[in-house]
């Protein structure tokens, strides 16, 4: 009998530390002052502090909805998921994998995961992500306001212009329509070549690819703000929207 009771004890211990376990990770989850990009700003790679210490996060089963819901904790619109130690390997523990939300969530704490402090992970499969929210795009140096070279405005508060490499009409309909242009996807032309001249900012986007149904353009898959293998002198693009 005695037996019987300590391992009956024993059992409720254990989960009861399990349920404390648990409540903590999702503490974890909850706070945005908990998460980390790293190097910082709106993307880099994706870290956790937990267990006094900040780890990283595997790319198993991570994608757009999940960053989604990692950049809105951290007061963005939405976010774009990047795999295999895009932003660099991290030093520390690989904290937790398998992450998995519907990207509606209003943290990650109400998302799904695979398992804490995982062994089957290495740092080369660290999740990164890149942030996003409503950036205002213009066209300058044209000869009209309708078009010119396409400039789009930093988190740091200075314009910068985009690359043609990959450019495609759906981007060139969706950089008008943000600009209050009604154009067909027929209608919006794209100028490359930097014929518009290479301007004075940095290029910040590069790779850009949007599917014609985001609503800005900042919003499009692309390479990360400022990742650019972009000759500025050849390479800009510039956007016709009459």
């Amino acid at each position: 009998m005695g037996i019987l009771w300590e391992l009956s004890l024993l059992s409720q211990l254990l989960i009861a530390c399990s349920a404390a376990t648990a409540l903590a990770q999702r503490h974890l989850l909850d706070d945005a002052a908990s998460i980390r990009l790293v190097p910082a700003g709106p993307q880099g790679r994706l870290e956790l502090f937990y267990n006094g210490e900040w780890g990283t996060v595997c790319d198993d089963s991570f994608d757009d909805r999940a960053a989604t819901v990692v950049c809105r904790q951290l007061g963005y619109a939405g976010g774009r998921a990047h795999w295999g130690a895009y932003f660099g390997e991290g030093t520390g523990p690989i904290h937790v994998t398998g992450l998995q939300c519907a990207g509606t969530e209003p943290s990650l704490a109400a998302c799904s995961n695979g398992g804490w402090s995982p062994t089957t992970c290495d740092h080369s499969e660290d999740t990164s992500v890149v942030c996003y929210d409503k950036r205002p795009v213009r066209l300058v140096d044209g000869a009209v306001p309708s078009h010119g070279r396409l400039e789009v405005l930093g988190f740091d508060g200075s314009w910068g212009a985009v690359c043609e490499q990959g450019w495609r009409p759906e981007n060139t309909a969706l950089v008008c329509k943000q600009l209050g242009y009604m154009v067909t996807l027929d209608r919006a032309v794209a100028i490359g070549g930097s014929a518009f001249g290479s301007g004075d900012g940095p290029v910040l986007m590069d790779g850009v690819l949007c599917t014609g149904y985001e609503r800005y353009l900042s919003a499009c898959l692309f390479d990360g703000w400022g990742i650019t293998e972009c000759d500025p002198e050849t390479q800009l693009v510039g956007v016709d929207c009459l």
